[in-house]
């Protein structure tokens, strides 16, 4: 009777806990969030799907229910201020503020995107530092040591996109590297975008945030290496008008800058040099300002003596059309053309868009 007693509890217990773990709940703790409403939801190709609704109180919150497959879900305040990725699957996951810090704990999805994020924010730190170095070489105006540190920069930017590239391809199939892909749209290029998005498995690739990315590569793809670069018509700072397909030239480089971006400025310098030493062999600068300050803008031409044709919308980085047209993420930004406007290059640094620029012309 003992035994039979005692096996009837093991299934009991097994059953129990089978049944406990069938479901997710997620709790969390994050104190400064005001008292009210928070959401758990789910962005799907059909819309944004509610999995839970409860009361903030202190900070504090919980939900439960159970998926059918591993995905992000977002946590967000009913004023939408506050959106929090969230690895769900059915265990438990816990959502806590660490000394101002968030820390998220829960299955083998979260633990597989805090490991990506671990990795970013080292590559990020290492960076931190040279971009220290610059700012004071810049205000030592210092050319020789800010070419040396950009290099240095540039190098390990480089070491850290590969180390992220190797990250995605190891865990291509799993919907936390779609996710990771879809959150640097706004930030890559077309071509850095689909690098990453060609290492998705179509386990990956069939998620909603797979399918996001191949529409934003579907939109991005008219200003690839190798398209014919949209036409646009702008405001010349003399008055009247110009367009890129206007401009001859045998070589043309789109320049996307601003007046109150200091990178921007001490870039200009090393345009004016290529502008010198090639412009009489065919080479053209179309710089395109972002500013909205008319008066600001023309200053800084004549300060940095800018003698090449220059255009504006003067409606800013977010309300201007041809930075949407061109998908801009970072300024400055510039566009390689050949003669026939076709696109060859994009965002070079110094030393490889002299060298590209010394081959095209030859070429002609």
């Amino acid at each position: 009777m003992m035994k039979a007693y005692f096996l009837f509890l093991v299934i009991f217990l097994i059953s129990w806990t089978g049944f406990a773990q069938e479901g997710y709940r997620v709790e969390g703790h994050i104190p400064g969030l005001a008292d009210g409403e928070l959401y758990l939801v789910l962005p799907t190709t059909e819309g944004v799907r509610t999995l839970g609704t409860t009361n903030l109180k202190g900070g504090a919150f919980t939900f439960e229910g159970k998926v059918e497959d591993g995905c992000v879900a977002l946590l967000k305040t009913a004023d939408g201020q506050v959106t929090i990725p969230v690895m769900l699957e059915n265990t438990l996951i816990q959502v806590k503020a660490v000394e101002g810090k968030l820390s998220i704990t829960g299955g083998e999805a979260q633990q597989l995107y805090n490991n990506y994020l671990q990795l970013i924010q080292s590559i990020a730190a290492g960076q931190a530092s040279f971009q220290t170095e610059f700012q004071l070489a810049m205000r030592m105006k210092n050319q020789e040591m800010m070419k040396t540190i950009q290099k240095q920069c540039d190098k390990l930017a480089e070491e850290g996109r590969q180390q992220e590239l190797a990250w995605i391809k190891e865990h291509g199939n799993h919907f936390v590297a779609s996710y990771i892909v879809a959150s640097v749209i706004d930030q890559l290029d077309y071509e850095d975008l689909k690098a990453r998005y060609d290492l998705l498995g179509f386990p990956a690739k069939a998620t909603f945030y797979g399918q996001l990315v191949m529409l934003s590569l579907s939109q991005q793809k008219t200003v690839a290496t190798g398209e014919i670069a949209p036409d646009f018509t702008v405001k010349r700072w003399e008055g009247d008008t110009i367009s890129l397909h206007g401009i001859k030239g045998k070589v043309k480089l789109l320049h996307f800058w601003s007046s109150d971006n200091t990178v921007c400025r001490e870039n200009n310098v090393e345009l004016l040099k290529l502008y010198n030493k090639y412009h009489s062999k065919g080479f053209e600068i179309f710089s395109v300002s972002l500013d909205e300050n008319e008066s600001a803008w023309k200053k800084a031409i004549g300060e940095d003596g800018m003698a090449w044709k220059h255009g504006a919308d003067l409606k800013g980085a977010t309300g201007s059309e041809v930075v949407r047209l061109y998908f801009v993420k970072n300024i400055p930004s510039t566009f390689l053309l050949d003669e026939e406007n076709r696109i060859v290059g994009k965002n070079l640094t110094p030393d490889a868009l002299k060298k590209e620029i010394a081959v095209m012309l030859k070429k002609k």
